[in-house]
């Protein structure tokens, strides 16, 4: 006897969880050292522009103060001021053995970067505030106030924690400072409307309180005391509860077989960013120059994942879905068959529905 739709369902997920484990190594556990050393030869050599696109593929597999300090670092060679400030910012904004030993160095070339710079003084913003400028994402802003930016004009736009954003445009020029002096209103919440549940017709009619007719149908009742009006009415709601399960268990059958679908295809993807990852780490060994081509591995290997976690999802709330609203006759539940071959697979769904 074949085994249940639930049980299915289980063993499909176990076994997608398996070939997860046995996928080749993705972009989260490249080596991010040996990206650093290869961008480190190249820089010896006079290669910054080559350099630079290992310095940034280590930091986006992991960014700790260390690989943001190369990264700031490639960015001050290549002239890439503000780029440079933000990295050599953030290395130095947490403790690392690394860092603390170059902590000269790296707060020598950061003042290099910002002498290319404008700053800017924020005040009267609350302390949990976060600021965007223009060539700057939203962060924190920091403790002294001070956001640097590149010459000319700025668009600031500063939110907090229970307050209305507020934006400010301004100019600023190399080594220059400007003052913006902001004020964000508290924002008040929203009023939530108040809503009366409709009146249950079937309470209203048992406790009385119906219409004459329904008394009227009262007086006839049958052996099991309900007027036939009443039970022309329980029969209706009972045709439609039984529709709503057989869809919402159709429904059940449909997802998981998209949640199949999706897991499949984040394997896919995994592998295809593994390969271009460990491409990237073999050009950088040889010598040869950081092939664009194989720069998405991240955002292949970021896909990936987010289809295998929105297929799990998936599969496991059409399962649940379906499981509830099953029939009451285990022989007559829907059932599902999956197929592999060389070149194939098939997903069969058979059932009474």
């Amino acid at each position: 006897m074949g085994l249940s739709f639930g049980r299915r369902c289980v063993v499909t997920a176990a076994v997608l969880v398996v070939a997860l484990a046995a996928l080749p190594r993705s972009a989260s556990a490249q080596d991010a050292e040996g990206l650093i050393r290869e961008g480190v030869q190249l820089r010896r050599r006079g290669e910054d522009a080559k350099a630079h696109g290992y310095f940034q593929r280590a930091y986006d597999v992991a960014p700790t103060p260390r690989t943001a300090a190369q990264l700031g670092l490639s960015d001050l060679a290549l002239g890439k001021w503000l780029d440079a400030e933000i990295h050599l910012t953030e290395s130095l904004s947490t403790p690392d053995p690394w860092v603390d030993g170059n902590r000269a160095t790296i707060d020598k070339s950061r003042a290099k970067a910002r002498a290319q710079l404008g700053r800017i003084e924020i005040q009267g913003a609350p302390a949990d505030s976060r600021v965007e400028a223009t060539g700057r994402a939203a962060s924190k802003l920091p403790v002294d106030g001070i956001v640097w930016v590149s010459p000319g004009p700025v668009h600031i736009r500063i939110q907090a924690p229970g307050r209305k954003p507020a934006t400010e445009e301004t100019s600023v020029s190399m080594g220059g400072t400007a003052r913006v002096t902001v004020s964000l209103a508290v924002e008040e919440p929203e009023p939530k409307a108040t809503q009366v549940p409709p009146a249950d017709l079937r309470t209203a009619t048992a406790s009385g309180t119906g219409t004459d007719g329904d008394h009227a149908n009262g007086a006839s009742a049958g052996a099991n005391g309900l007027p036939p009006a009443v039970k022309t009415r329980q029969a209706a709601v009972d045709e439609e509860d039984a529709t709503m399960h057989r869809r919402l268990r159709i429904a059940g059958i449909a997802v998981g077989a998209v949640g199949l679908a999706a897991g499949a295809t984040g394997i896919v993807l995994r592998v295809m960013a593994g390969h271009k990852a460990d491409a990237i780490t073999s050009d950088g060994k040889a010598g040869l120059p950081y092939n664009p081509d194989n720069g998405n591995y991240q955002t292949l290997d970021k896909a990936g994942v987010g289809l295998l976690v929105g297929g799990g999802v998936a599969l496991g709330a059409g399962v649940v879905c379906s499981l509830l609203n099953r029939d009451s006759n285990p022989d007559e539940g829907p059932t599902v068959s999956v197929r592999a071959g060389a070149g194939s697979f098939a997903l069969a769904l058979n059932g009474r529905y």
